[in-house]
């Protein structure tokens, strides 16, 4: 169990106030959580022959190939049409420093 003077010493560093119902409060949930992280930290993440690989860091990045579609190049030509100012395909606006 962590001591009251160690409660306090962190609730000091937090600037936080704390009256002796609140501190018992916080002494018990620290001490959850610190015996929480304990039993995390003895999990081994070692990779095993037969493990399963959704436990490793090794993923796989799978991404489609970007293949502009006939429906975005109408709709972008559409688009340009209403645009007031324009030099090719790009719309001209003004700098956004200028006031």
């Amino acid at each position: 169990m962590i001591k009251k003077e160690e409660i306090q010493h962190i609730a000091d560093l937090a600037k936080l106030k704390l009256n002796e119902k609140e501190a018992k409060k916080y002494q018990k949930e620290l001490a959850q959580i610190l015996d929480y992280v304990s039993q995390l930290q003895k999990i081994s993440l070692e990779e095993k022959e037969g493990d399963n690989k959704i436990l490793t860091n090794k993923i796989d990045n799978r991404f489609r190939e970007d293949i502009p579609l006939k429906v975005q190049a109408e709709l972008r030509k559409k688009f340009l049409k209403g645009v007031p100012q324009k030099k090719e395909e790009l719309i001209k606006t003004r700098s956004p420093l200028e006031q």
